[in-house]
């Protein structure tokens, strides 16, 4: 799966065409359902896509959702061993010094596990290893409200 091309949905709704016609040639054939955040997994468990409620989604996000339906499209989590092809030149193998090397200056304290970056209008939330000489799980998402104002996004 190209999550380059998975991450350019972010802010769609369940309603979205495109985001349900990508997913289903993917492999993923579960839609969001319930009544708060819903999360929708590949068959592997190696890749977690999660949906607000657009209702909520509205409330957090500075974008309108790209559609009308109930649940949009926030995060997704990429774990070891998907297979998938990173963004960015990131791989699970890096080390963080690579990472900041290919992300830029995070935003939290160095020796923090989790880290968060701003790249090309996506937030990538990045868990390393307990020794970050490797990653656990690429996050990527698009910056809400809190996130624009506490990392100073604005600019």
């Amino acid at each position: 799966m190209n999550i380059q091309k998975l991450i350019s949905f972010l802010g769609h709704t369940s309603n979205s065409d495109d985001l349900m016609d990508f997913l289903s040639e993917c492999g993923i054939k579960q839609e969001p359902k319930g009544d708060s955040v819903t999360r929708v997994r590949s068959k592997d468990k190696k890749i977690s896509l999660e949906f607000d409620l657009t209702e909520t989604y509205l409330k957090e996000n500075p974008r309108q959702p790209i559609g009308a339906g109930w649940f949009t499209f926030s995060s997704v989590d990429i774990y070891p061993e998907a297979d998938v092809v990173l963004p960015f030149g990131l791989s699970f193998k890096l080390p963080k010094t690579e990472v900041d090397a290919l992300l830029g200056k995070s935003f939290d304290n160095a020796d923090k596990q989790v880290q968060k970056y701003y790249k090309e209008g996506y937030l990538v939330i990045v868990f390393f290893n307990e020794k970050k000489t490797g990653v656990d799980i690429f996050r990527f998402k698009k910056p809400n409200k809190y996130n624009i104002e506490s990392m100073n996004l604005g600019r």
